[in-house]
Order: C-alpha cells, then structure tokens, then sequence
C-alpha cells in the first residue's frame, strides 16, 4: 500500500509518453512536451531515487511509459521544473482526498531514499473553469538541500481519470500552467 501511494505521488516527477496521450490539455505557451530522449533518461533517473526492487522498478517503467506525458519549460534542456500527466486509476472524491492526506507524509518519508523529505502544505477539492472538479495536494520536496514544490492534482477530463504533477521552485499551480481544456 505504502509502495502504491509513493508511486501514485512521485513517478510523475519525470516519464515518457505516448505522443497523443492527455492531449485534452492545452499548455501556455512557455510549455512544450520534452523530447523522448529527455523523458526516457529522466524516467530512468526517477525511478532511481525510488527504494523499488529492480523488478519493481522494471513494472513501474512498463506500466508509466505508455500512459504519461512530459511537459518542461520552453528552451529547457533538462527536467528540473517540470508538468508531469499520467492516466490515472482513481476518480476524484472526498474519499480519495482522505485517504491521501492520511497516508502521505508518513508513506513518503519512509519509502524516500536518503536525503530526500517532502511536507504536505495543503490540499482540497476545487473546480477549473467551472467545469472539472479536482483534487490537489500541494508539497515542498527537498532533494539533497534543494527544495522545489511538487503540486498534485486529480482530475476527469472526458470520462477518463488523469493525474497531474507540477515540479517548479516557483509553486506554479494547475491554473498557472493550463490554457484550456479540449472537450
């Protein structure tokens, strides 16, 4: 369970998609998909700072290379900010929120590696555009001293479930980074 909600939380940090994967979201313009030489290397770096087993590591891979999409910064030649989109199993619910909120902390924190901590600032449900209800939970990630926020959200978009993962030193949020939604 704990391995569940670490993946569910930090594998979108970086990962390789599918080209016409969550294409419902349409980003601001200093966004662009990352090359798939890009995601592939940081999907493999990622999965690093996870204590996975290597056949643990090796299904996480195959499950996530299909079903996410990695956005950086315009003119970025790396991930260090970053939008990650993964398909997502789980609805948005109250009960959804609960039960991360219980369990993140103290899941987290025990299955990061060394020199790695993350704190919950806040989470809740709200609405985009008056139109999709979302769960997000916002954090500050701390990686060897260096902090940047790690924003999670949990949204339906045309009867399918999409996680949303936005890593920036500067707390973007999920309406600072999307210009619309295609329906």
């Amino acid at each position: 369970m704990k391995k569940l909600i670490l993946l569910l939380l930090l594998i979108p940090l970086a990962s390789i998609g599918q080209d016409n994967f969550a294409n419902e979201f349409v980003f601001k313009n200093e966004f662009v998909d990352a090359s798939k030489e890009l995601a592939l290397s940081e999907l493999f770096d990622s999965m690093t700072l996870l204590e996975l087993s290597e056949a643990e590591r090796l299904e996480a891979y195959n499950y996530n290379r299909q079903t996410f999409r990695l956005i950086v910064k315009k003119g970025s030649n790396d991930v260090a900010e970053n939008i990650g989109i993964f398909k997502g199993e789980l609805s948005p619910s109250w009960e959804l929120l609960d039960f991360l909120k219980i369990n993140f902390e103290k899941s987290i924190n025990e299955l990061a590696s060394e020199g790695m901590s993350v704190k919950l600032l806040e989470s809740g449900i709200k609405t985009l555009n008056g139109r999709h209800t979302y769960i997000y939970l916002h954090s500050l990630t701390t990686i060897s001293g260096v902090e940047r926020f790690a924003n999670t959200y949990y949204i339906s978009v045309n009867k399918k479930n999409f996680q949303i993962s936005i890593n920036t030193f500067n707390n973007l949020k999920l309406e600072d980074v999307i210009s619309y939604i295609k329906f």
